[in-house]
């Protein structure tokens, strides 16, 4: 939505303006960088995408916006009853692929309210991802809740099984290729990181070694071999790429691993020996992560006794990947630090000395409980020997 911000912004705040004004009287999240509204109606969480209401809306003459503003409020006002045949489930319930950031910025927003209620368990994949349900409506993709699920006497997995199955059908169309080992998905409807619940679809590439996958936004699937060097040479710079396309949903990168999706890290060395980019891709994906929650989880760690919140900043220059840095905090004060490739230290001199994470990790705190991504409280100041002890390992 390249120069539309205005008109987005306009469009959310009219929908959420419309929900108060109707006596919606819990909060409504305009949510400007995922592109949506959500609201808590009746201990459901509803959200209203704004795809497909930014296009009717921006090409509607003034008049009438007043009565597109209504119609997709109504989406969140009475929700839309599920359908309890089998045959409307089967066709119309699909699994959706959501980043766990969004499920942490609900509970953040909502704490003061008792938090968020009605959300299914749900299926993780990897650290920062999970698959929900969801009803796969002409004018909306509506997530179900666990009253969704009561209503229509089906359990979760039974759901689950039954939307997998559908995505499935629509599954059929062979993946493109983006050069002999990477390949991308051809479905763009909007559930094409959805099919990392049909592991079948990616083993059936037959690529060497484990299936590598980056999901840079809501219509598009990336997949390379642990084993294919010029897919995964290719998979950063194409992930970069394609991230400009549409809003981000999840580039960095996981791994298939017998029949569980999980994060590029430290027990990938084979990759970092090919292209070692690849785990960039995870620097990547903490940035997002940071960007949408930071803003909360200050004053929600603040109101825990840290008087410093250590800032995550990112680097990128010169062509190279980008990667994130944190400054290790002083510890006059109760500080908390975020997980970081790199972590700059100040010596007693007032020199820096920077320190991969995996060097750092002695040097820091305690994980804290309870807060994601990552944070660690930084309970003393390193000695300029440790510093250097930690330099030379």
């Amino acid at each position: 939505m390249a120069g539309s911000a205005a008109v987005l912004e306009e469009l959310a705040h009219a929908i959420a303006d419309h929900l108060r004004a109707r006596g919606v009287t819990t909060p409504v999240v305009v949510d400007l960088p995922e592109q949506r509204v959500r609201v808590q109606v009746a201990g459901e969480k509803r959200e209203i995408f704004l795809g497909n209401a930014y296009k009717e809306y921006a090409q509607a003459a003034p008049a009438d916006r007043a009565a597109i503003v209504a119609k997709y409020a109504r989406l969140a006002e009475g929700g839309v009853v599920p359908a309890t045949s089998a045959a409307d489930w089967t066709t119309r319930v699909l699994p959706k692929l959501s980043k766990r950031s969004e499920r942490e910025l609900l509970a953040l927003r909502y704490a003061g309210q008792g938090g968020v209620e009605g959300l299914t368990r749900g299926h993780e994949l990897g650290e920062s991802l999970v698959l929900e349900l969801a009803l796969d409506e002409p004018e909306s993709v509506r997530v179900l809740t666990a009253s969704d699920l009561e209503h229509a006497r089906l359990t979760e997995d039974a759901a689950f099984a039954l939307a997998t199955t559908n995505l499935a059908r629509r599954s059929a169309e062979p993946w493109r290729v983006v050069r002999p080992g990477l390949y991308l998905s051809p479905w763009e409807d909007y559930f094409d990181g959805a099919r990392l619940a049909l592991p079948h679809l990616f083993r059936a590439l037959g690529l060497r070694g484990d299936p590598i996958v980056t999901i840079p936004n809501r219509c598009a699937v990336l997949v390379t071999g642990s084993d294919e060097p010029a897919g995964l040479g290719d998979l950063y710079a194409a992930t970069r790429a394609l991230l400009e396309t549409e809003r981000p949903l999840h580039p960095g990168g996981l791994r298939l691993d017998g029949d569980r999706w999980r994060a590029l890290g430290d027990e990938d060395i084979d990759l970092v020996r090919v292209a070692p980019e690849v785990l960039f891709l995870s620097s990547l994906q903490d940035a997002l992560d940071h960007e949408v929650l930071a803003p909360e989880l200050g004053p929600a760690l603040a109101a825990r006794g840290f008087g410093h919140v250590a800032e995550l900043q990112t680097i990128e220059r010169d062509g190279a990947p980008l990667f994130t840095v944190v400054a290790y905090p002083p510890c006059d004060v109760r500080s908390a630090l975020p997980r970081a490739d790199l972590v700059m230290f100040q010596t007693a001199g007032g020199e820096q000395v920077a320190l991969s994470w995996h060097k750092a990790v002695a040097l820091v705190g305690p994980r804290i409980d309870g807060v994601w991504p990552a944070y660690f409280e930084a309970t003393r100041v390193p000695t300029d020997l440790e510093l250097a002890a930690a330099q030379a390992r």
